[in-house]
């Protein structure tokens, strides 16, 4: 494979990362070659390259020899995940705040005012991935990468459920909504508070949406 070839299945792997995490697909939906090459205007091969990585990554799964599908994850898998996401991503904010670790507070700061700006004005899509983002910016900045990485991880596989339930999503206040509780622990640089504001922000959420999923 060219050095132009992988640059562009890098692209085309992004793209499809972020339409998952949006929730653009549905659970279950096939990935076909011919469709994504018309619809993103590039040749199989690099699409081919890339939904291999999509697979490793598991978000997508094996439905067939050359063909896939999203990922289906259950309610059970859903909740048990969002328990160790929970407290691994308490256990890294505390590590941030309480090793005083570099952190750039105004440009996390950026991420929840853009987020909360996509929320109201109805672009439910864009707010799911500002909301990894959200979460991922501060993983990042922590000593442990691969938290990070199982969390995005989860955001993405998470995304179609999400987006089929967005009806049902919360409609909090900006300066009440979990996020901001976070903001504010670090503000005050208090990771008890920090850590409370992470597992009450995941496990809240997924409490309610396992709530309303059937399977």
């Amino acid at each position: 494979m060219t050095i132009e070839n992988i640059d562009l299945t890098a692209r085309v792997f992004t793209h499809i990362r972020d339409a998952i995490t949006a929730g653009k697909y549905e659970q279950g939906t096939p990935m076909k070659l011919p469709q994504l090459s018309k619809e993103l205007g590039v040749s199989q091969t690099p699409i081919r390259e890339a939904l291999i990585r999509l697979a490793e990554k598991e978000y997508l799964e094996k439905a067939g020899s050359r063909s896939y599908v999203i990922r289906a994850v259950s309610k059970q898998q859903y909740f048990k995940l969002s328990e160790i996401r929970a407290e691994l991503e308490a256990s890294i904010i505390q590590q941030i705040l309480k090793e005083e670790l570099p952190f750039n507070l105004s440009g996390w700061q950026d991420i929840y005012d853009l987020q909360a700006e996509a929320m109201e004005s109805g672009d439910y899509e864009q707010g799911l991935i500002l909301n990894r983002n959200f979460h991922g910016y501060y993983l990042s900045q922590s000593n442990i990468p691969q938290v990070a990485e199982f969390v995005e991880n989860i955001c993405v596989i998470a995304g179609p459920i999400l987006h089929s339930l967005k009806g049902n999503r919360f409609t909090t206040d900006k300066e009440k909504h979990f996020h901001a509780h976070m903001l504010k622990a670090f503000e005050k640089r208090d990771p008890v508070m920090a850590a409370d504001a992470v597992r009450s922000d995941i496990m809240v959420n997924a409490e309610r949406i396992c709530s309303l999923m059937r399977h």
